[in-house]
């Protein structure tokens, strides 16, 4: 498993009954034995629905040390997952196994095994219901280093809804940093002056 992410959902609260992410982290806060767990679990879960040859992605959660799966999908991981994310955090270039796996082509092993362990950190934008009048400060952070992705999806004039659902978010950000609490605050701060203000 070339990637392991923490999930946030802190809007738990806000938005239920909908149960909205808020991103993630990685590297994720799991140590190394219950990384082995969770393998074991998609292994044994995968062998259940006869995939011995594809991806699966899968939300698991622990409850007095034990993992439950929430989620299992024979597939990749959406959310620019496995296409910024796992590359950021581990090097691996997990779509390009992927893809060889989809051709008939063999993996090499060794290329899903991470070669560096830096801190990635995603957020959503998340702005009240009405219409768009503007957004603030968009282009101070376009070029900024550790800003590997800035995706507003919104433009003034839409419509906002209430959120129900991820494709509701407005905008993402992925940043990265010398440490993960250096990532997620600049996460944090480009959430908060990036304003999307509505009407």
């Amino acid at each position: 498993t070339p990637g392991f992410s923490n999930r946030n959902y802190e809007f738990f609260e806000k938005y239920k009954p909908h149960i909205i992410e808020n991103g993630g982290e990685l590297p994720a806060s799991i140590s190394n034995e219950k990384r082995e767990i969770v393998n074991e679990l998609i292994l044994k879960a995968a062998n259940s629905l006869g995939i011995s040859n594809g991806t699966i992605k899968g939300d698991i959660v622990f409850h007095e040390n034990k993992p439950y799966i929430i989620e299992l999908g024979a597939r990749l991981s959406g959310g620019y997952f496995c296409s910024h994310e796992i590359p950021l955090n581990t090097g691996v270039d997990f779509l390009s196994s992927a893809i060889k796996l989809c051709i008939g082509e063999k993996i090499d092993k060794c290329s899903l095994k991470p070669s560096k362990n830096n801190p990635v950190v995603q957020r959503y934008w998340f702005p009240n219901q009405g219409r768009v009048r503007s957004i603030t400060n968009l282009n101070k952070y376009v070029n900024h280093p550790n800003v590997k992705l800035l995706e507003i999806r919104v433009k003034p004039g839409d419509e906002i809804m209430p959120i129900h659902n991820h494709p509701s978010r407005a905008g993402v950000v992925i940043t990265t940093g010398n440490t993960l609490e250096e990532a997620l605050a600049l996460s944090q701060k480009i959430i908060n002056e990036v304003e999307i203000l509505v009407e």
